[in-house]
């Protein structure tokens, strides 16, 4: 089996678990409150004779409008959701089924995406690493003699970061988070794959080491050559420590080639770097730096180094 049916077989699954939980509360629910059972009978029964007797379809509306409030009524007295018996799937787009008109919608596209490249680990970071999660404390709010701050440098690098993914299929641009080590960058772009999906957009993560290797294994035919079709077709790519990858003929060619691809088909790509944009300059040929930089939106983080702030929790303002 392919990895493709791998990962449509492990959906089913997936979905098959959800729908059987909701089947096991909606019983104990009706079990715990036969009042409510009795009222979604009866609901039933008025339909069924409706149906039978052919009746005045407003007159019957009517009447099933009363049941349903008194459903309504008796759910939030036994202190549920007045959604509770109704089954809501996880995808709105395509009704847990997979596909929107005989087309992969992105819910599956994205788990696909995980299972090819093993993305889980990311899935399971970012519940913790979100725009839900930042926490501005861990910035110094003590300001220099321009007023600015860290907190207020990196307040403004999660507001540009927000504002990217929100706008991201109203207008094309790339987004360049720029910072030393440990200042946050990779929480940043964690905090954009997870809005990015949420938004029911299909994300690509990869580091820019990893990237590299993966598509060097697929050139003499040790990895899966399709990982440069998901590279250009998905809805966004994430490339995490752009620069840390052994730069070689291969390496600048693929880049400029990713870049390239995705930028004619006005797809975004978010990058995170150590490298200033002068040692990017230094490290790339002309073609990449012109379209890293004229492509895109240019975020710098501060340079407080936040991993021993987090041993803390605190940055001793």
């Amino acid at each position: 089996m392919g990895i493709i049916e791998d990962a449509k077989r492990k959906y089913d699954i997936l979905v098959g678990e959800r729908k059987g939980a909701f089947e096991r509360r909606r019983t104990e629910i009706l079990t715990k409150h036969p009042e409510i059972n009795a009222l979604l009978k009866e609901r039933r029964a008025l339909w069924l004779r409706a149906m039978a007797e052919r009746s005045d379809p407003d007159q019957v509306g009517t009447e099933s409008d009363r049941i349903e409030e008194l459903i309504a009524r008796a759910l939030r007295t036994a202190g549920e959701r007045e959604d509770a018996l109704e089954y809501a799937p996880e995808c709105a787009k395509c009704s847990d089924t997979g596909y929107i008109d005989g087309k992969m919608c992105s819910c599956l596209a994205q788990l696909v995406l995980d299972e090819c490249f093993n993305q889980e680990y990311t899935a399971d970071i970012i519940r913790r690493e979100n725009f839900d999660t930042f926490n501005e404390l861990l910035f110094s709010s003590s300001e220099d003699n321009r007023g600015r701050s860290p907190r207020k440098t990196a307040l403004k690098a999660r507001d540009a970061c927000l504002s990217f993914v929100n706008n991201m299929d109203k207008r094309y641009a790339n987004l360049l988070i720029r910072g030393k080590a440990g200042t946050g960058k990779t929480f940043l772009t964690h905090c954009i794959a997870k809005a990015a999906m949420d938004l029911g957009n299909t994300v690509l993560y990869v580091t820019g080491y990893g990237m590299i290797d993966m598509l060097t294994k697929a050139a003499v035919g040790d990895a899966d050559d399709s990982f440069y079709d998901y590279l250009i077709s998905c809805d966004l790519l994430v490339i995490d420590d752009l620069g840390t990858e052994r730069r070689t003929d291969f390496s600048e060619k693929m880049l400029y080639q990713v870049i390239n691809e995705r930028m004619n088909a006005q797809r975004p790509i978010v990058f995170s770097t150590n490298l200033t944009a002068r040692e990017l300059g230094e490290c790339y040929d002309e073609r990449i730096t012109s379209r890293l930089f004229g492509t895109a939106v240019g975020v710098s983080m501060p340079d407080d180094d936040l991993r021993a702030v987090l041993k803390t929790g605190t940055n001793n303002d």
